[in-house]
């Protein structure tokens, strides 16, 4: 007599084997975006001290019995190159996002890509794929991490939409002001000022931090299913 309750098991479709991902390509996952973030962290100190003393040139030129109005004068470049910083930041941030989404789909075979996806920013987007599609943990990466690049995606869209704006940005759309209030009050910075954000250095290392946390988080999990070796580094950094 057949056993009908295993046969109707046996029937249910399976999911395909998981392949593991190759080391060429664990390699750009690995390598390539730390190191786009460290030279965007060495570009945003070498900004900052440059600007600096540039202003501290300008200083000396204006006469001891005026000294004050330097500050009226004094150009917007130091600030402008930490919002600089920040949406390199979030470019390599996009990048990494739609990288790894892609990956995960083509060697998965998910049913769904990160654009079957509607709502929201890209990071929302990308994290209900890996949740729903990609049948990750909702914590994963933490919830800290996640609300960290929210922030640093919404401090570039008030920096790029509103030119630093943020009272008009919070007027515009409460949640996204909310996230980066969760970010100032984490970190201390970007700080508010009447109704405006204020960048600075700290800002931009922040971003750098928060964003490279997000990327330790993901990676460890990807990590688990390559076949990257150590050895790889090497060889494969030769290759290219």
């Amino acid at each position: 007599m057949k056993d009908d309750k295993n046969e109707s098991v046996d029937k249910i479709p399976q999911p395909p084997p998981r392949a593991p991902f190759t080391s060429r390509e664990f390699y750009w996952l690995d390598m390539s975006q730390y190191a786009d973030l460290r030279d965007i962290a060495e570009f945003s100190l070498l900004g900052e001290a440059h600007f600096k003393q540039r202003h501290q040139e300008q200083i000396a030129r204006v006469p001891e019995k005026d000294r004050g109005v330097e500050a009226i004068f004094a150009p917007p470049h130091q600030m402008h190159i930490h919002w600089a910083v920040i949406i390199l930041v979030c470019i390599r941030l996009e990048e990494t996002v739609k990288g790894v989404s892609t990956l995960l789909h083509k060697n998965d075979a998910l049913p769904k890509t990160i654009q079957n996806y509607r709502d929201g920013s890209l990071i929302e987007k990308f994290r209900e794929f890996l949740v729903e599609s990609a049948g990750w943990s909702v914590d994963v990466p933490e919830k800290s991490a996640w609300e960290d690049v929210f922030g640093v995606y919404a401090i570039r869209n008030c920096l790029i939409h509103y030119q630093a704006s943020f009272g008009d940005y919070a007027a515009a759309n409460e949640k996204r002001a909310i996230e980066i209030q969760t970010f100032s009050d984490r970190h201390g910075t970007p700080g508010i000022i009447e109704t405006w954000l204020d960048i600075d250095l700290n800002t931009s290392q922040a971003c750098i931090d928060a964003v490279t946390k997000f990327f330790d988080e993901l990676f460890a999990v990807l990590k688990k299913r390559s076949d990257y070796l150590d050895s790889d580094r090497l060889i494969l950094g030769e290759e290219l």
